[in-house]
């Protein structure tokens, strides 16, 4: 492992976004090629404390891949119950420190994995009802990823849910701004997330009786979702 170590972080340090970080972080990333997670999460969220490294984005992103990692793995659940919970918070926490998106490409991946898992679990939380849960997960997704229009979506659906009139505004708002820079471009994950906060919000409208914006909303996916056997349905549904 150690020989393996050694090769990989040469490797990286060939990747020119990589060079920019400090040198000090090169021990996170030996705790995290070695799978050292529970002392990478001690080390990365003291880094997070530390006046020195706070206003750093990197030591954000190795908490929260610490934590995501260890959310996988049942021997850490007794200590660390809150594990995936966690890894969304350092992850949002992480883009707003990384204000010139250095470190986005490289880590698209991970956080595409990551938005993967989160969908699951808040869906979970929308399907039954419990709003508040879901909200906070939705909240981290929009701050994990800001250019992805279906995390803003269905986070103003949920704001609506809790009657939060002006968070919801404000979040359609940038749902439209990202939706009309960043639809055609979307990976397979944030294609899913789209697709799934369209028909809900649209759905949502539709019960309220406000059956053109209904339409309006759900006719936003014609086109990216023309093949798509359960959008057609509900898109015919809301059409007639």
């Amino acid at each position: 492992m150690r020989y393996f170590t050694a090769f990989l972080l040469v490797f990286l340090y060939f990747i020119p976004s990589l060079q920019a970080q400090e040198k000090e972080y090169e021990d996170l990333w030996v705790l995290y090629i070695d799978e050292e997670y529970e002392k990478l999460e001690k080390k990365a969220t003291a880094m997070t404390e530390n006046d020195k490294t706070r206003k750093d984005a990197m030591p954000y992103l190795f908490a929260s891949m610490a934590n995501y990692e260890m959310s996988k793995d049942e021997k850490y659940a007794e200590e660390y119950p809150k594990a995936f919970k966690d890894a969304c918070k350092y992850a949002a926490r992480w883009r707003k420190k990384d204000k010139e998106d250095q470190y986005v490409y490289d880590n698209k991946d991970y956080i595409s994995e990551l938005r993967e898992g989160a969908m699951e679990e808040a869906e979970g939380y929308l399907e039954d009802g419990s709003y508040s849960k879901a909200k906070s997960l939705y909240k981290y997704m929009s701050e994990f990823g800001p250019e992805d229009p279906g995390s803003w979506l269905i986070y103003a659906l949920v704001q609506k849910k809790l009657n939060d009139f002006s968070g919801h505004t404000e979040s359609l708002g940038i749902f439209e701004e990202t939706f009309a820079a960043n639809s055609a471009n979307l990976d397979k994950v944030s294609m899913r997330l789209l697709k799934y906060s369209l028909i809900r919000y649209s759905e949502d409208l539709y019960r309220e009786g406000k059956k053109s914006d209904a339409k309006a909303m759900i006719s936003k996916g014609k086109d990216l979702f023309v093949d798509d056997s359960e959008f057609k349905i509900v898109f015919e549904d809301m059409s007639r």
